[in-house]
């Protein structure tokens, strides 16, 4: 590139000489001030995002002519109607667990639904009563069946959005049985992607070995872990049944398996301080030591 001299017209197009616009001490002096502070600006955008997001991909979304854009993985959605990105939530979870289903599940008595269609009555009822006009923002007491809605469609889009969400993964979404173990697994894998992991599933269609849930690949190491989630159901506390059976699986990488306590939501420190410690006695001991 061409040295700009002292006595040349100023590239900024003002007018005036490069030495007293631009090329000024001053102007220099401003122009290095303003760069260091769009610098600030943009590491402090970065950091606030990170601890709201989590170090996935961040959220993209714009606005045009009224209508509002969001990308998902290399898909965007839009929509006239979302002001908030729990509005696009609330479309996202639908169109993904699939609509038909979600309809079939609406029609049976509250008592006999799907968990997440009973936590979609309870949002959908709170709507109905704190928005009063459409088209306009209003805050919501957060209730646990809100929370739990949205914290799925939040871990769904997640996994959409960094990876590939897998029919398999909904399809026992769906199923009220597998609903418990698949609801943690998408919690755990959403997490991992959240704390910097990129994410590999293995081929569910493998039968020729038992193998862990995903891999994850921390993204500043690329140090990389077999991940298996156990979810404990019921009243008893079985889990060194569950962890021998995550060992059995076939680990590629170091393994990591996760195992969901399941304590109660209502339940006092002291409670869940008990239920940890009966957790802890039920693992496998190798020479006096929990493993």
């Amino acid at each position: 590139m061409a040295k700009i001299g002292r006595n040349d017209p100023c590239p900024c197009g003002s007018g005036k000489k490069y030495k007293r616009c631009h090329g000024s001490p001053t102007q220099q002096d401003n122009f290095a001030l303003q760069i260091n502070e769009a610098v600030t600006r943009a590491e402090a955008l970065c950091v606030q995002r990170e601890r709201q997001q989590g170090l996935g991909k961040p959220i993209n979304s714009y606005e045009r002519d009224g209508v509002r854009y969001l990308k998902v993985g290399d898909r965007w959605w839009y929509s006239i109607g979302w002001k908030t990105f729990e509005d696009f939530l609330g479309d996202y979870i639908k169109k993904t667990i699939g609509q038909d289903w979600g309809n079939k599940e609406i029609a049976k008595p509250l008592e006999q639904r799907h968990p997440i269609l009973v936590w979609y009555d309870y949002y959908y009822r709170l709507q109905k009563k704190h928005i009063k006009s459409e088209g306009k923002v209003f805050s919501l007491p957060k209730t646990g069946a809100a929370s739990a809605y949205l914290q799925l469609a939040y871990d769904l889009y997640t996994i959409d959005h960094n990876t590939e969400l897998q029919k398999k993964l909904l399809g026992r979404l769906r199923d009220k049985e597998n609903f418990p173990g698949a609801r943690y697994e998408v919690f755990v894998t959403a997490t991992f992607i959240r704390a910097g992991f990129e994410i590999e599933f293995e081929d569910e269609d493998d039968r020729s070995s038992s193998h862990c849930e995903f891999t994850a690949t921390f993204t500043k190491t690329r140090k990389r872990f077999s991940v298996e989630a156990k979810h404990r159901a019921g009243e008893g506390l079985r889990l060194g049944r569950q962890f021998n059976n995550a060992l059995k699986k076939q680990a590629k990488h170091q393994r990591v398996v996760i195992i969901d306590v399941n304590t109660p939501n209502d339940a006092t420190d002291a409670e869940i301080s008990t239920v940890l410690l009966k957790a802890m006695m039920n693992f496998p001991r190798i020479s006096g030591q929990i493993v």
